[in-house]
Order: structure tokens, then sequence, then C-alpha cells
């Protein structure tokens, strides 16, 4: 007779081969609010990910340190090489466990980020959900 333990974790998977595993000291809450986001650029274990479209930087403004992926290419970035995001970026291929904090206008695309995110096995994720509407209103 073979039992199986229904009381250990399920194994996380991914769909990327190029990520890897590490552990942060600093876990996100689902939700972070403007001040977080700043603490976040400031922290260099801490990704911020804009998921706006390019047009929208350009007329809006930026977020400063925050990378630009926008949100129909952001599966194909992580799970691209670690030598191609980073030539890409300009910084290292978050690991599964690397804070991540998606921005957008208002929080709606950042919610689908965090989605796509997670079902990629990143398991440290936030939505800005203030997201550019407050950042720029906080920035006047």
């Amino acid at each position: 007779i073979t039992t199986h333990n229904t009381n250990l974790p399920p194994a996380v998977t991914t769909r990327c081969p190029a990520i890897t595993r590490t552990f942060s000291s600093r876990t996100l809450t689902p939700n972070v609010t403007y001040e977080e986001v700043v603490q976040a650029l400031d922290d260099p274990d801490t990704v911020v990910i804009d998921v706006r479209q390019a047009k929208e930087l350009e007329n809006d403004g930026a977020i400063p340190g925050a990378l630009h992926i926008p949100l129909r290419e952001l599966e194909i970035s992580l799970c691209s090489s670690p030598d191609k995001f980073e030539a890409k970026f300009g910084t290292p291929l978050p690991t599964t466990t690397t804070p991540l904090v998606f921005s957008c206008l208002a929080g709606i695309r950042a919610a689908k980020a965090q989605v796509v995110a997670q079902n990629l096995g990143f398991t440290n994720t936030a939505n800005f959900t203030g997201g550019w509407a407050e950042w720029a209103a906080r920035r006047k």
C-alpha cells in the first residue's frame, strides 16, 4: 500500500527555464502604497516594473528607477535568458523570490501583471494600486 502525505506543499514549477530560485529577505504585501514604492526604489533587491505602453510613458512620464516592460511583453521578458534580460533592461533577471512591484496608471494592468508573474512561478509580487496617477499627483 502506498500512501501520500497530503500535508506537503505543492511543488513550485515554472514555465520559464531561465528562472532560478533564491530567497529574498523582503516579503511584499499584495498591494503597496506610494511610500512603499519609494522605499522599493531605494532597495537594490526590489524591482519596480511599469507595465504601461511606451506612448503613455512618453506622454505622461515615468517613475524614476522603474523598469519599463509593457504588460503584453512581460511574460516573454521574464522568461528570457539572464543575458538577454540584462542586456535589454540593464539589470539582472529577477529570481522567483525577487520582490517585484508592478505599476501602471491606476492598478488594473499591474494586477494583471501580478497574475502573469505568479503563473510563471514568481512568489513575491505586489501591485502599486495608486499607479502613475498617484505618483504624479504626489510629485507635483
